[in-house]
């Protein structure tokens, strides 16, 4: 009696299938990992220029703001001087202090 090839056959193209669906979902997830470190590498590098866009923007910040320059646009295009006069300094305690908040709060209660 001759053997049938069929079962042989069929044994061997589902192994077959089965390992071209694995193959196919190994390279699916393989190609949605390089995607993701694709993205993860861009995020860096978008968040470091963002950081640096920030640094010199503080950077600019704190030359506008300068005491020097603020003074020399206040000489020279407002016409301002500066008060040569000495600046009044008023010392008191936090004991007097609180005396003295005491009695306006109870003046206007």
């Amino acid at each position: 009696m001759k053997k049938s090839f069929k079962p042989f056959i069929i044994i061997w193209s589902s192994l077959l299938t089965l390992v071209v669906v694995i193959i196919l979902i190994h390279i699916y997830f393989k190609l949605q990992n390089d995607n993701l470190v694709r993205n993860k590498t861009l995020t860096a590098e978008e968040i470091s220029n963002q950081k640096n866009i920030q640094v010199n923007l503080h950077a600019s910040l704190e030359q506008l703001a300068a005491e020097d320059r603020i003074v020399s646009i206040a000489y020279e295009e407002l016409g301002l001087i500066k008060d040569s006069s000495e600046v009044l300094v008023v010392k008191i305690d936090k004991a007097n202090a609180d005396e003295i908040s005491e009695q306006i709060n109870s003046r206007y209660e």
